[in-house]
């Protein structure tokens, strides 16, 4: 569900896939806003909504890592706090765009500073889901159960979306090339390997809730934590 509100939000009317490059000018920057204030507004909007859906995703990992850590969890709960933030770490940028489509005939300058808060904050704010994907890969790659919650696989995925994030922080240095916002390192890179990340987590997660599921369905009146062999 969040994938399909938010691509056609971000990419089909605020046109933000790539973002404006860094070396536009004020004027050409504000050009940019007055010919698709409403498609930025709107798609903005979608996006923002698009982005609470992360939450309740969140929420799920969460149950299932309990699965593996037990009652305790200092990995799941890391990654349920992470989690949530994330959906600030989209909302807040697309606030700033939405600031700026607002007035478009706002001083370019204006316009500009706006822009370049949203994509800073966008891109450039990758610690957050840094440690959420590594709380989730360590939480995968420590399971011994004989049956994974998590194939293990899915543990390096998350260990590589991971790193594959930290390039973000070259964003602060660059404003052309490839180590841009709109550039292939910071940008192209970071947002395949986040899309692959939902499609992996969905994926594993249904695989996941199925067992659950009948594993339950084959010890009626035990709870998740009790289903769990060695469960604290």
């Amino acid at each position: 569900m969040f994938l399909a509100i938010w691509i056609p939000g971000y990419w089909g009317l605020a046109r933000f896939v790539p973002p404006p490059s860094a070396t536009l000018s004020s004027a050409e920057l504000a050009r940019i806003f007055q010919e698709n204030t409403n498609g930025i507004r709107i798609g903005s909007l979608m996006s923002m909504f698009a982005s609470a859906l992360l939450g309740p995703f969140a929420a799920v990992i969460t149950v299932q890592m309990r699965r593996i850590e037990g009652r305790s969890s200092p990995l799941a709960h890391t990654q349920l706090a992470l989690g949530v933030l994330i959906v600030l770490l989209f909302i807040f940028p697309m606030m700033f765009l939405e600031t700026a489509a607002f007035r478009p005939d706002r001083d370019p300058d204006e316009i500009r500073v706006l822009n370049d808060m949203a994509w800073m904050g966008f891109i450039g704010a990758w610690f957050t889901v840094f440690f959420q994907w590594v709380s989730i890969g360590l939480a995968i790659l420590w399971d011994v159960r004989a049956q994974p919650i998590f194939p293990r696989w899915s543990g390096y995925v998350n260990l590589w979306v991971a790193f594959l994030s930290v390039p973000g922080s070259l964003i602060y240095f660059f404003k052309s090339g490839p180590a841009s916002w709109s550039g292939v390192f910071c940008f192209w890179i970071p947002a395949t390997v986040f899309v692959i990340w939902l499609v992996t987590m969905t994926y594993v997660l249904l695989k996941a809730i199925a067992r659950q599921a009948d594993e339950l369905a084959r010890a009626p009146g035990l709870s998740t934590d009790q289903v769990r062999p060695g469960a604290i």
